[in-house]
C-alpha cells in the first residue's frame, strides 16, 4: 500500500455555514484576485532568560523595567490562479 499521512484536524469553533456564505459570497467577484494578509509582531528588548555561570557562583543581572518598542509587520500576497 502506498499510503501518506495527511492533516485531518479543523478548528472546533469553525462554523461551516458561515464558511460556505463567504465563499459564496466570493463568486461575486469573479475577476477581483484574492490577497492573504498576515501580521506579526516583534518586541525590541531583547535579553537572555538565562546566564553562563562558573559552578557554585550567580550568574545574576538585572534587566531594564523601561517599556520598549514594539514592532508590527504587515504582509500581504495576491492569490495567483496560474
Amino acid at each position: 500500500m502506498n499510503i501518506t499521512l495527511k492533516k485531518t484536524t479543523a478548528y472546533k469553533e469553525q462554523d461551516s455555514e458561515k464558511m460556505r456564505r463567504y465563499l459564496d459570497g466570493l463568486t461575486r467577484f469573479p475577476n477581483t484576485p484574492i490577497v492573504y494578509i498576515d501580521d506579526t509582531g516583534i518586541d525590541t528588548y531583547l535579553y537572555r532568560h538565562k546566564a553562563g555561570a562558573a559552578r557554585g557562583e550567580k550568574g545574576d543581572d538585572k534587566v531594564s523595567g523601561r517599556r520598549f518598542e514594539r514592532i508590527s509587520v504587515v504582509a500581504g500576497q495576491i492569490a495567483s490562479n496560474t
